[in-house]
């Protein structure tokens, strides 16, 4: 079994300063996401390209354009094309910010696993994206 501790109290009192140390890039490295994801916004388009929706990093609906074009389509076909324009929003913001995430904590940290997981999980992700 590893000692996490040593019996040397010049040893330990460097293990905790080092521990805090690296709390504090943690702390540095949340605070460059959280501005990164801030006033986040994604596009994603149907496959006609005739509706465009926006998200924000939750995947809220921020905002839905129509083409004129759209008008002649039925009503599921509009239905349908906005839900392919918001899927693929979606799918848009958790592949970029699951690329920003690995960019500030790097890549095989634990915090970009976590969000990974969270924003494939809640936002869906696509190999196209």
């Amino acid at each position: 079994m590893t000692t996490l501790w040593s019996d040397d109290p010049a040893l330990i009192k460097a293990q905790l300063a080092q521990q805090v140390r690296d709390a504090e890039d943690r702390a540095k490295k949340a605070q460059v996401f959280a501005s990164e994801v801030e006033g986040y916004r994604a596009e994603g388009r149907d496959r006609r390209r005739e509706v465009v929706a926006v998200v924000d990093a939750a995947g809220r609906l921020l905002d839905l354009r129509l083409k004129e074009a759209v008008s002649e389509s039925s009503s599921n076909d509009i239905a349908q094309a906005v839900l392919e324009a918001y899927r693929d929003a979606t799918a848009r913001a958790a592949a970029d910010l699951i690329r920003r995430a690995a960019a500030v904590f790097g890549e095989n940290s634990p915090t970009t696993q976590a969000l990974t997981d969270d924003f494939t999980r809640h936002l869906g992700a696509s190999e196209e994206a």
